[in-house]
């Protein structure tokens, strides 16, 4: 008599139907993961398109590298980029609102309420989160910054969604 090899343990005690209603849904598992192993390197085998037929070719976003802004978050942080934050780290400047707060500037000077930006381009400010709170101004808000040759300052321009953060909280990162 010779020996059958199963790929699950078999007990020689057990009636069939046991070892059916046991096994069986483990044997079916495995052969539709086989079906569809198949079916994909099947698909992944097909011909190959010519270039030519590839004809619509999308325009690739406006760097965020290359642009120049400032978020201001709920808590109160000023963060320029990190281009802004090379032109203007360890340099007194005011950072002053229209009374819309829809305009923001950024002034080199040396008065007395100017504010000197670390290498990171962070700094808490309060007084303008309270501004923009004041005037409604949805939080974190954005301003697109650029520099004004003319009159020699940063001028920057609410940019009405900017996309969603991610912020640190208690248990790790968390979406806004």
């Amino acid at each position: 008599m010779s020996t059958v090899e199963y790929p699950f343990p078999v007990d020689m005690n057990c009636s069939s139907k046991y070892l059916l209603a046991k096994w069986l849904p483990c044997i079916l598992a495995l052969h539709y993961v086989q079906i569809k192993y198949k079916e994909a390197t099947k698909m992944a085998t097909n011909k190959f398109l010519p270039l030519e037929q590839f004809t619509f070719i999308v325009d690739p976003p406006d760097s965020y590298i290359s642009s120049l802004r400032v978020n201001i978050y709920t808590d109160g942080r000023l963060i320029m980029n990190g281009k802004l934050a090379a032109e203007l780290s360890g340099k007194p400047v005011q950072i002053r609102f229209t009374e819309d707060a829809k305009h923001l500037c950024i002034i080199e000077s040396v008065s007395e309420n100017a504010v000197r930006f670390p290498k990171n381009g962070s700094k808490r400010l309060p007084s303008a989160l309270e501004h923009l709170k004041d005037h409604k101004i949805a939080l974190p808000a954005r301003y697109e910054v650029s520099y004004n040759k003319e009159l020699g300052f940063w001028q920057g321009d609410h940019s009405e969604n900017p996309p969603t953060t991610q912020q640190k909280s208690q248990t790790g990162l968390q979406r806004k």
